[in-house]
């Protein structure tokens, strides 16, 4: 092997999945929706057409399940060297997120729409603090929960994603060219898992959810499975009933939600049984992909595939980074308008929420667009 290169099998035919931008595009949606979708003293009455909101950390299961089966393409299908990796996902993922922050600090600066705006309410940490800002320019904000969500709460998971970079080339990798797909994902999650137990709880990063290191290797595995022509992994592609293994395992999810099993026994538990749910959708599509020829898609299929879906996943990125700071000056405009919960709702998912996709759109046209991967 070269040095520095990554792990890969022999080149296989390149392959285009396009329902994946629409399903990070939905995931991008429904984090927004939990962000904002949900207007305080909503009458019992109606409050269950937005309890479904209430599950935003399981989008971000699902969006580091994408991570990993998207970057395990190329390592299958092609040579990757290492100096390749790092420099694209550089390119990907830091111009965008440094504009993020530098905007989100100028607006907490001049605004009063955040309340919070010169001190985190659970520390009274100043936002300004000279080791907050510095561990958001090192992306290792997510490592302190007073640094965590501090300035822009959705940008911890992105310092996790970034950590996990270094792991995968190095360490994942590595493992799944020896021992295959299921060591590597049980190295994933004993990784991920080895802070949470060995470690002493004021100091073990429950915060930075480590487990998410076993749920990029789910998505690993699965794009493995997708795209490589060994006859034993089409065999696990081709045979297995991926649609209802995915049904199944989305009621074990509901289920453990429902009765806090994720609470009472362990927090990764629930992203754990989300980020398989994933891995599941995603072949059970890949599945109906292979099989669709001259046929209609089914309708999971066509959501996913589906333009307006596809759109809102070219924008994801920074429909994540920068719906909240949007929002916190439109939440400052509504409660001065003393809107009724009924109405103000309305203005949540019918106004706010076309504006925020906007803005958010205008930002991708400016900052992201032009270091997209291709």
């Amino acid at each position: 092997m070269v040095t520095g290169q990554l792990p890969s099998s022999p080149p296989v035919k390149k392959l285009r999945f396009d329902f994946l931008d629409g399903l990070r595009g939905l995931s991008a949606l429904y984090v927004v929706l939990f962000h904002i979708g949900r207007a305080e003293h909503l009458p019992s009455s109606l409050s269950f057409m937005t309890a479904w909101m209430a599950h935003g950390n399981t989008a971000v299961a699902v969006f580091i399940v994408l991570s990993g089966f998207c970057l395990m393409l190329p390592c299958v299908s092609t040579g990757l060297t290492r100096k390749d990796f790092f420099y694209r996902r550089a390119r990907r993922i830091l111009p965008p997120y440094y504009a993020a922050l530098v905007i989100t600090l100028i607006l907490i600066l001049i605004s009063s729409a955040r309340k919070q705006a010169l001190s985190s309410p659970d520390t009274g940490m100043s936002v300004f603090n000279p080791m907050n800002i510095l561990s958001h320019i090192f992306l290792f904000h997510n490592l302190s929960p007073n640094w965590s969500q501090s300035i822009d709460p959705p940008m911890w998971s992105v310092a996790t994603e970034w950590q996990i970079y270094f792991i995968m080339p190095f360490i994942l990798l590595p493992i799944w060219k020896r021992y295959g797909n299921s060591v590597c994902i049980l190295a994933g999650f004993a990784m991920g898992l080895a802070p949470l137990y060995l470690i002493p709880a004021n100091y073990h990063f429950y915060w930075a959810s480590s487990w998410f290191i076993g749920l990029f290797a789910c998505g690993m595995a699965g794009a493995v499975i997708s795209i490589s022509e060994q006859p034993s992994r089409i065999a696990w592609k081709t045979r297995l009933p991926y649609l209802w293994l995915s049904f199944i395992s989305l009621i074990i999810c509901m289920y453990i939600s429902q009765v806090r099993l994720h609470i009472l026994l362990s927090p990764w538990l629930l992203d754990a049984c989300i980020g398989v749910t994933s891995v599941f959708f995603i072949l059970a599509c890949v599945q109906a992909k292979c099989r669709v020829g001259n046929k209609t898609a089914p309708l999971y299929l066509r959501i996913c595939s589906h333009s307006l879906s596809r759109r809102l996943g070219d924008i994801s990125y920074s429909l994540y980074l920068m719906h909240m700071p949007f929002w916190w000056g439109l939440d400052f405009i509504l409660k001065r308008l003393s809107l009724s919960p009924v109405l103000e709702e309305f203005a949540r998912l019918f106004v706010c929420l076309p504006i925020i996709i906007l803005l958010c759109y205008g930002f991708h046209l400016i900052f992201e667009k032009r270091f997209m991967n291709r």
